[in-house]
């Protein structure tokens, strides 16, 4: 990956985090934004995506962003009517040193980080734990969980399986900017695992409710007939 040269345009999100490995849709509406999106180049274009903490700041300073971001390459460019598309390649981390600049567009200083522990033991086995937690999911052929399986072990990284598997199955930002900041490749899997566990074991009690619950409507609905008829 050519990563821009220091300083570099910087993407702030107000919510949710682009993990490496992720193809993600953006919308884009604020005006230093826009006047970054409007120099982009889809297909070319490498920039840097940092997280704000509180999304209710309409312009962060460094204090504001999380200090762990994502180089980005940018796949496509739409305008709407009330700002802009765009569709990122997230590639992977960097530490955000400062901001440098604010107009027309934030621009910072960054260097890359190394993943830790991407080629240890534990964080093999750790992978092939998380791949059998996927499998027990009962997913179907066509979704992205479904093929991260299939990738396992043959294509993907330990630190990236983890990252793509974070950006497919959990939907909650403040599990993916968790996933983010987590550097270190081993503590990063056993994370992910725990909360992809959290989260099959909240859909199967979700399930179960609404079982119960459907149960119980089907009763009401019977007992009524029942009365109905013999009135």
């Amino acid at each position: 990956m050519n990563r821009p040269s220091n300083p570099f345009p910087l993407l702030p999100l107000r919510h949710g985090a682009l993990l490496p490995g992720t193809v993600n849709p953006l919308l884009v509406g604020r005006s230093r934004s826009m006047a970054l999106v409007k120099e982009l180049k889809p297909g070319h274009s490498i920039i840097g995506v940092a997280v704000q903490r509180d999304k209710d700041v309409g312009t962060p300073g460094i204090a504001d962003l999380y200090h762990i971001g994502t180089w980005a390459r940018v796949m496509d460019v739409t305008q709407g009517r009330r700002g802009y598309r765009v569709v990122l390649e997230a590639l992977d981390r960097f530490h955000l040193d400062e901001l440098v600049g604010y107009e027309p567009f934030w621009t910072a200083t960054g260097s890359d980080l190394q993943a830790e522990d991407e080629d240890s033991t534990e964080a093999a086995h750790l992978a092939e734990a998380l791949t059998k937690v996927l499998a027990e999911m009962d997913l179907d052929d066509s979704g992205a969980l479904s093929e991260l399986i299939k990738q396992a072990g043959r294509e993907l990284s330990p630190g990236r399986l983890a990252d793509r598997v974070a950006g497919a199955a959990l939907s909650d930002p403040d599990k993916q900017i968790e996933v983010l900041l987590t550097t270190d490749v081993v503590e990063r899997l056993r994370l992910v695992t725990r909360l992809v566990g959290e989260s099959i074991s909240e859909s199967r009690t979700r399930a179960e409710i609404e079982a119960e619950v459907r149960r119980e409507l089907h009763e009401n609905q019977r007992e009524h007939v029942l009365r109905k008829q013999l009135q």
